[in-house]
């Protein structure tokens, strides 16, 4: 998004452009409030410094007024970021595409210290004879289309994160974890090519799996759809291999 906070990387789906936003409102609550009241205390500190009043100090019992604003306005502001957080929470991780809606299904195995990926075929299942294999650690997806990615691990816990989506979700030994999004292209480099370092998307695991940890990077092509058709033609099996 154009208004995300420098220090972030753009983001590139849908799902993303939403914790972003969430993501912004929160930090500028938090910027104003450290502003008000940090301004209260300098003002406080000057015009209540030692030496600038003969006054002498008195007792008082409260404002209740500024003691009901203190505490109502916090508790507004935490209900507000718990709501919309609990609630965007819930449209990401448990309001699932379905099938029909789903256009690339991607089971993801990760070992120390790469990343197996493998593509259900047309028909949307694993295990049948249109499955494929793609490259380790470079996973291709049609720009705008629902996919979803099922994580697993063969050895110990690893981490699926895609700064790029906002997507982190746990690989665990076992378990079969799922994320799903909808991504767009950065676009072409200056030769017209989606997939090259200019325009990959990265993705890493973000959990601490051994001494060669590092090595678990990969690469993720958004490119359009006559394009990911041609590149999954490329890998789908043909009829003399079903044989």
């Amino acid at each position: 998004m154009d208004d995300t906070f420098w220090w972030l990387p753009p983001s590139y789906s849908e799902e993303g452009d939403r914790i972003d936003e969430l993501w912004n409102a929160i930090t500028w609550i938090v910027m104003v409030t450290f502003v008000l009241v940090q301004g209260a205390i300098v003002y406080a500190m000057v015009r209540f410094r030692r030496g600038r009043s003969d006054r002498r100090a008195h007792r008082i019992l409260g404002n209740y007024r500024l003691e009901l604003a203190w505490t109502l306005i916090p508790t507004a502001i935490l209900i507000y970021v718990m709501v919309a957080s609990d609630s965007l929470w819930a449209e990401l991780r448990e309001q699932r595409p379905s099938d029909d809606e789903i256009a690339v299904k991607i089971w993801v195995d990760a070992e120390r210290f790469t990343w197996n990926i493998h593509y259900a075929g047309p028909d949307k299942e694993f295990g049948t004879d249109d499955d494929f294999d793609a490259p380790n650690k470079v996973i291709v997806v049609p720009e705008g289309r629902p996919i979803l990615i099922q994580l697993t691990s063969k050895d110990v816990l690893h981490s699926f994160f895609v700064p790029y989506l906002r997507m982190k979700v746990d690989a665990v030994p076992g378990l079969t974890t799922e994320l799903w999004f909808s991504a767009r292209s950065p676009g072409p480099n200056e030769k017209g090519n989606y997939r090259s370092l200019d325009t990959d998307l990265q993705f890493l695991c973000a959990e601490l799996c051994g001494d060669l940890h590092y090595n678990m990077m990969g690469f993720l092509w958004v490119v359009p759809q006559e394009e990911y058709d041609s590149w999954a033609a490329g890998y789908a099996p043909t009829p003399e291999e079903d044989d």
